[in-house]
């Protein structure tokens, strides 16, 4: 760096929502778990409406059942096997719940900065013993960031005036 040449850095700040948000996607949580982190970001949930997910994660029942069959040709000795596995799921007030695919989540990424819509795919699985789990992945969010971060960089550059010759943001 020459004499009378400046640098200036900027790190925006993640907001709180972002954390909690990415930091629980993709991860399996048990029923009541996942419930209780719904309940706690709900103001975040705007498709289907918050209740209606939060009673996904608290309502819903599923089993899992399995079927097995083998059969041997005495002729030339072959063996045929059949496995078919079902899940049945239901819950809620008459016995039949639907669970949304995806759902959508309004968030600010920086602190203090505007909110975006991030969908989110909702999945759900027995695990052996009958243990019923919850997950949600959010979908294609590095696309997102990237929108983010070059709106934000335009922002940097037209309230500085300077040119930006090198830009990482995280």
């Amino acid at each position: 760096m020459r004499a009378g040449e400046h640098i200036a850095e900027f790190r925006p700040e993640r907001s709180e929502e972002f954390g909690r948000w990415v930091n629980a996607s993709g991860q399996w949580l048990r029923q009541q778990e996942f419930a209780e982190f719904l309940q706690d970001n709900s103001v975040d949930i705007v498709q289907p409406d918050a209740a209606t997910v939060l009673e996904v994660a608290r309502e819903l029942t599923a089993k899992k059942s399995v079927q097995f069959r083998s059969g041997v040709s005495l002729k030339d000795g072959t063996t045929q096997f059949t496995y078919d596995e079902s899940l049945t799921t239901g819950g809620g007030a008459k016995g039949h719940l639907e669970v949304p695919e995806k759902f959508t989540i309004q968030i600010p990424i920086h602190a203090h900065g505007g909110s975006y819509s991030v969908p989110a795919r909702l999945r759900y699985r027995i695990e052996d013993g009958g243990r019923l789990m919850f997950r949600f992945d959010l979908v294609q969010f590095h696309k997102l960031l990237e929108v983010v971060n070059s709106e934000l960089l335009a922002t940097v550059k037209a309230a500085s005036k300077c040119e930006v010759l090198l830009a990482t943001l995280g």
